[in-house]
């Protein structure tokens, strides 16, 4: 007889912290941009010259001014895009392993289908220790993992580039329901930035004109043609509302009491 071991004790990861510790190294750019600049401004001020020498640095301090603006939002754009990639690649570890760790609590799409040999596979998949029913789900939850990335149906592809199909993933795979708010409807838009700066340096055009109208968050200098630029105000403010995210994904995962074991994540939060 199987005995139904499955863990629904009280422990998952806190997302907020594995979100900081995955994004921390990006700021770590920022700082020491910062402090190099500083040095090199306090150099200048500090230094004694003749006053030729004086004039000629306070035009070069002047230069390096114009250039630190420029080169910090070039900085905070690239990290930018490192932000949001970190942000996508958690909510598709975190969703993955909510698939493999509670395939009974999955709400499976009628047209994901299986024949005999997948379900066959994943039985031969399955080594069970000590009769543990919990691995037979974990085998059957990478089957259905795997047929959803696979899946050629847009309706049931794996989409985490897009804050409406977020949403519709965990709530009608899981049901789990991430709000419909303003930090959800900026994040959305941080996607169609990325998209921008990553595949038409920052150039706007008509798709991300109509795709950041559907949250009403597109702003009257964001026209065809224009640049997005980031701005260390706009960096920080996307870190807050991802920071957001997960913590509301967090708290929606303890209230379903669904299991959640993400490898390298130490900070637990209990029920």
């Amino acid at each position: 007889m199987l005995m139904d071991n499955v863990n629904t004790t009280s422990q998952i990861p806190d997302l907020q912290t594995l979100f900081e510790r995955r994004t921390q190294n990006i700021s770590s750019i920022f700082s020491s941009y910062r402090t190099l600049y500083q040095i090199y401004m306090a150099a200048l001020d500090t230094v004694k010259a003749n006053e030729n020498t004086i004039i000629a640095l306070t035009k070069a301090k002047e230069s390096v001014g114009r250039e630190q603006s420029k080169i910090s939002n070039q900085l905070y754009s690239q990290g930018f895009i490192l932000l949001v990639a970190s942000a996508e690649a958690l909510l598709k570890d975190v969703f993955d392993r909510l698939l493999t760790e509670n395939f009974t609590k999955i709400n499976l799409s009628s047209s994901l289908n299986f024949s005999a040999k997948d379900i066959q596979k994943a039985l031969s998949d399955w080594n069970p220790v000590n009769n543990q029913i919990r691995d037979l789900h974990t085998s059957l939850g990478r089957l259905v993992e795997k047929k959803m990335h696979d899946s050629k149906n847009p309706i049931e592809k794996i989409n985490f580039q897009n804050v409406l199909s977020m949403r519709t993933i965990f709530k009608s795979y899981l049901d789990l329901e991430i709000s419909d708010s303003e930090t959800t409807r900026r994040i959305h838009k941080y996607w169609q930035q990325r998209h921008l700066l990553m595949h038409s340096n920052g150039i706007i055009d008509e798709r991300y004109i109509n795709n950041v109208k559907v949250v009403d968050l597109l702003t009257k200098n964001e026209v065809v043609g224009a640049e997005v630029i980031i701005t260390k105000k706009d960096y920080d403010k996307a870190v807050g509302d991802f920071t957001l995210l997960f913590g509301e994904l967090t708290k929606l995962i303890l209230e379903a009491k669904l299991n959640l074991d993400i490898i390298n994540a130490t900070d637990q939060v209990d029920f």
